[in-house]
């Protein structure tokens, strides 16, 4: 099983499948999240990192095709780490990149 670390930037993961858009970054897979299908066999992931990622990922169609994307490539029980700013926070405001909010309860909405 394999371990993925999403939109990894600069920011490589040893023992996981780093993935990011930017190929300046030299990640291990380079590939838009908001396309499907991503380059990764179904259903053989066990863990994902997806660190600041979510908040940036552009419209609609792109967010949902992410999570079936998800879904498709992990295990049955599989580890997904979430980490975004608060959507109260000035933090969430003030950076013109975010184009989403992220909740707890709109991620629920994917369980």
């Amino acid at each position: 099983m394999q371990k993925l670390n999403l939109g990894c930037a600069y920011n490589k993961e040893p023992g996981y499948i780093n993935v990011d858009l930017d190929s300046s970054c030299n990640p291990d897979l380079c590939f838009d999240l908001r396309d499907a299908p991503w380059p990764i066999e179904s259903g053989s992931i066990e863990e994902v990192l997806a660190m600041h990622i979510l908040e940036h990922i552009e419209g609609t169609n792109g967010y949902l095709t992410f999570w079936k994307e998800l879904y498709r490539v992990c295990t049955n029980g599989a580890i997904i780490k979430i980490e975004v700013p608060h959507w109260k926070h000035d933090t969430f405001f003030h950076d013109p990149t975010h184009v989403r909010a992220v909740t707890p309860i709109g991620l629920r909405m994917f369980d």
